[in-house]
Formats: C-alpha cells, sequence, structure tokens
C-alpha cells in the first residue's frame, strides 16, 4: 500500500473540491478493490493526528513531508474542518485569488495575488450580513436534503450514547482529591464521544440507528441557581457562556459525525426537564435542534420537555427521565428500585403500550429505562424493564465531596451496542481519569 500516494491524493482532493472521496474509492485506486476503506480512513486519521504544520512532520514510514507540500496539508486539514487558511497580505492589501503551480524542479507550490484593499468597511458589512444570513438560515430557509451515506455494509446493530450530568458552567473550587472542572476539561471530554462510537463502528460496521442521549443536567444551572431555585451554585461561566459552550459543542460534534457516515439513522435525543437544566437547557437544546433541522435535516431530534418519555429503535424501547424534574419531585428516582416505582413505570409501559410487539416475559430484555441525577452507574432488572443509571460526565462537585462517602468516585460517558432486532445488548463505560 502506497500511503505516500493515498496522502497526496487525499490533500489534492481537498484542496481542487473542499471534500474528501469516499473511502471506498481510494481503497480502489490503492488496492484495486473497494473493501479496504477502513483501512484508508485508518491511515489518513494517524496522519491527521501526528501532522505539526510548524516542525518536521512525515507522510508515513518515516518520509519527510516536502516543504512545497506542507502549505498544501495545512490548508487541506482546515477545508476538511469547515474553514479555509487565508494567508497574510501585506497591510492594505486583501488576497484575491490562490493557485497551484509547478515550478523547475517539479514540486507543485501556491501562489497568491493581491489587490489594494477599496473599502476598509467591508469586514463589518460582511459580519453584519452573515449574521442576519444564519438568522434567515433558521427562520426561513428551506434546506435541501444533504443524506448521511454509510461507508461501510449496514447492520443491525443500533448504538447509544449515554451522556449525563455534564453541567456546563459548573466548576469545582476547593476540591478535597484534586478534581478540576472546567470549560476546556469539557471540551476535551466532548471529544472523547467520537472516539468511543468511532471504536464502534470498527468492530460492528455502520449502525443503524446512532442515539446521541443526552439525559439532563447538561448545563448547571441559570443566574448561579439550579432551575428550583435555593440552592446556590459554584460556577466559572455566566447563563450566555453556558449557553453558548453547549450549543457551539454539540454543533461541531453533529458535523464531525455526519462527515464520518457512521450510521444510516443519527438522532439527537435530549433531556430537559432536569432539576439543574430545566427551561435553560431546553432553550439550548432546541438551538441545537434548530441547527441540525437547518443544517442536517436527516437527523432525527427529539428535545424533550417532558419528565419522561421514550424513543423506539427496531424492537428496543428507550424510557427516558433525566430523573429528578424541574419543579414537583421531592425525591428523584432511587438507586435501588422498589414496588412503588415498579408499579409507576409499568403503568408507563402499559398506557403507551411499548410492551405490544414483546413476548410476554420478555420485556426486560427490550425495555430499558435510563436515568441519571445521581452521578453513578448501574443496571438491574425488574420483572419486565431495565434499570439502567447513568454516570456524570463531570463527576462530583464540592457539595458532593464534602457531603457524601462517594464523592471522590468515577465520572464518564456510557455507551450501548443492541442488536435492534434481538434481545443482545453490550454495555460499555468511558471513564475520565
Amino acid at each position: 500500500m502506497d500511503k505516500e500516494k493515498l496522502l497526496k491524493s487525499i490533500v489534492s482532493d481537498l484542496i481542487q473540491n473542499g471534500t474528501k472521496k469516499e473511502w471506498k474509492t481510494y481503497s480502489l485506486e490503492t488496492f484495486g478493490s473497494a473493501e479496504y476503506g477502513e483501512n484508508c480512513r485508518s491511515v489518513w486519521k494517524a496522519f491527521r493526528k501526528a501532522f505539526k504544520p510548524q516542525s518536521q512532520s512525515f507522510w508515513t514510514g518515516g518520509i519527510p513531508i516536502e516543504e512545497s507540500w506542507k502549505e498544501n496539508v495545512t490548508r487541506a486539514l482546515a477545508l476538511e474542518k469547515g474553514s479555509a487558511v487565508l494567508d497574510d497580505a501585506p497591510e492594505g492589501f486583501a488576497v484575491t485569488k490562490m493557485f497551484q503551480q509547478q515550478n523547475k524542479a517539479g514540486d507543485v507550490i501556491w501562489l497568491k495575488s493581491v489587490e489594494k484593499n477599496r473599502d476598509a468597511d467591508a469586514a463589518k458589512d460582511f459580519y453584519d450580513k452573515s449574521v442576519e444570513a444564519f438568522q434567515n438560515i433558521v427562520t426561513l430557509y428551506e434546506p435541501t436534503k444533504i443524506y448521511l451515506l454509510p461507508q461501510n455494509k449496514p447492520t443491525n446493530w443500533g448504538f447509544n450514547l449515554l451522556v449525563s450530568d455534564a453541567h456546563v458552567g459548573a466548576t469545582i473550587k476547593d476540591s478535597l482529591f484534586g478534581e478540576q472542572y472546567n470549560k476546556d476539561v469539557y471540551l476535551e471530554r466532548v471529544k472523547s464521544w467520537m472516539d468511543v462510537i468511532e471504536k464502534g463502528h470498527q468492530k460492528f460496521g455502520t449502525f443503524k440507528y446512532l442515539n446521541i442521549i443526552s439525559n439532563g443536567d447538561g448545563l448547571d444551572g441559570f443566574n448561579g441557581y439550579t432551575t428550583r431555585g435555593g440552592h446556590k451554585l459554584i460556577q466559572d461561566l455566566s447563563n450566555q457562556e453556558q449557553f453558548d459552550l453547549y450549543v457551539k459543542s454539540h454543533i461541531d460534534f453533529f458535523h464531525t459525525l455526519v462527515q464520518e457516515g457512521f450510521a444510516e439513522k443519527i438522532r439527537f435525543i435530549a433531556s430537559t426537564n432536569s432539576n439543574h437544566g430545566g427551561g435553560f437547557e431546553y432553550t439550548a437544546a432546541r438551538a441545537v435542534e434548530i441547527f441540525l433541522n437547518a443544517k442536517y435535516p436527516d437527523i432525527e431530534t427529539i428535545v424533550s420537555k417532558t419528565f419522561i418519555y421514550h424513543v423506539i429503535s427496531g424492537k428496543h424501547v428507550a424510557v427516558i427521565s433525566h430523573g429528578k424534574d424541574q419543579e414537583f419531585q421531592k425525591q428523584g428516582l432511587p438507586w435501588i428500585l422498589g414496588k412503588d416505582n415498579e408499579t409507576w413505570i409499568e403503568n408507563y409501559i402499559n398506557y403507551h403500550g411499548l410492551n405490544k410487539h414483546i413476548p410476554f416475559n420478555q420485556e426486560k430484555n427490550f425495555i430499558t429505562l435510563y436515568t441519571g441525577d445521581l452521578h453513578q452507574t448501574k443496571t438491574e432488572y425488574s420483572k419486565r424493564f431495565r434499570y439502567k443509571r447513568i454516570m456524570s460526565m463531570m463527576g462530583g462537585t464540592d457539595f458532593i465531596e464534602y457531603n457524601y462517602s462517594k464523592g471522590s468516585g468515577y465520572k464518564g460517558i456510557e455507551w450501548e451496542i443492541f442488536d435492534t432486532d434481538g434481545p443482545e445488548i453490550i454495555e460499555g463505560r468511558h471513564f475520565y481519569l
């Protein structure tokens, strides 16, 4: 496999067309067969992570990147992320055109032409028009469908990414155990979502359903208090900063997710009736939903204001609740199910007819109640459903560390791979250290 040739081909495609070919096309060009697309993807991903534009970098196997190609690679990686690299122009001038040319040595180099900037206010005018254009996207624009193209043979496997209690905006002021949480830590943890999904995709292929389930308390609270009020919170972000961080991190995540082609059907599922996030979280999740509906209409979005709701994937039913609502509950859903709680959930299942397609005594293999709130993880089974608690993405707070014995506990996200037509479920937990 000529990896250098493959990488140069990808770089050239990005520069010339602004996008890559399908991985199976690169496989066909490199191997003469379309079945090694994942090998090509892995080579590109490894190269992308290792490339450093300010120092000596290598194509692969110790082959140095020629100086004439370094700028090409930098530009290609920027184009892949959706933002072209603009070369600096002399003061008072603007770049008008960039193009490639081959020099006498046979190397491809970049050239640019510049002209006098005749309107110093053009940048401000462009910004104002861009804001107006974005407002039009989410209110007036009728989007053209961008179809999600699976890169492998579709399977009957589904994937649930389970995220709870991210508490965007929270910080830890005086940890007993050296814990830290802030904007940068949150963003690093969001990056791991993609790694977890990619590992599952490599093992199982293109998923039939990919459910991104945000299970409440995604935002820490409004004006420094929980939704219910009366509980002062330790925060390092304002309301506006919490909103922006939540929305932008989710938009960046889904923008990347769509391009990777991990699933036939992608869903954004958000619980917003929670004791910390409440109406504030609903507003932020709705902003993400509006963007996705406009930009990627094939992504299904479910932003729920109700305390408990459900989503169906094949034969599997996900009953979802944060675990403590934004107003009424004195106590949230318990750590250990009792008879009253089981009856309450079974009444919900019966009322909505969620078990009509499932044979008697098999309900617990296909119906799961997912809940967060307690910052802990476990799975147990009742007579008619599975009960799964999701750990906190943030982990402990000052309040938890000082008041509970499990204050020095764990933190992370959880995932499941399930047979959409059968009872098999593979559970996984991704811990943050």
